[in-house]
């Protein structure tokens, strides 16, 4: 993951890219994030014109009142931005998040679904 440039209200933590798979069907185009530590309580994903973002706060390890002694885990925030096609039906995009993981289904348009034509007979 690579640090990003932050908002100016969050300047004090340090934003991460995260790794992301995208699959496509004939229906739909599926985001897969890995967010380590977020929740559906912290986890956004927006769209502003044509962008998707995808943003994630993760909770500092000292919030449950224990002391960190040693880390090799990084703190930081998510935060991602991506421009969507117009095949996408910005109406019926749907996020979950999971164990770590963000999954962004992002189902097509009725037009840009192919479909196939009956060719009849006469």
């Amino acid at each position: 993951m690579t640090t990003t440039n932050c908002a100016k209200e969050n300047c004090d933590r340090r934003f991460f890219r995260p790794n992301v798979r995208i699959l496509e069907s004939a229906e739909a185009v599926e985001l897969i994030a890995e967010v380590p530590g977020a929740d559906e309580h912290s986890t956004d994903v927006t769209v502003e014109n044509d962008t998707l973002t995808l943003t994630a706060r993760v909770a500092d390890p000292e919030a449950d009142g224990r002391k960190v002694v040693y880390t090799e885990l990084r703190d930081g925030d998510y935060r991602r931005s991506f421009q969507l096609s117009d095949k996408i039906d910005r109406q019926r995009i749907e996020a979950r998040v999971k164990d770590g993981v963000l999954r962004v289904r992002m189902p097509k348009s009725d037009q840009a679904v192919s479909k196939k034509i009956a060719v009849l007979a006469g």
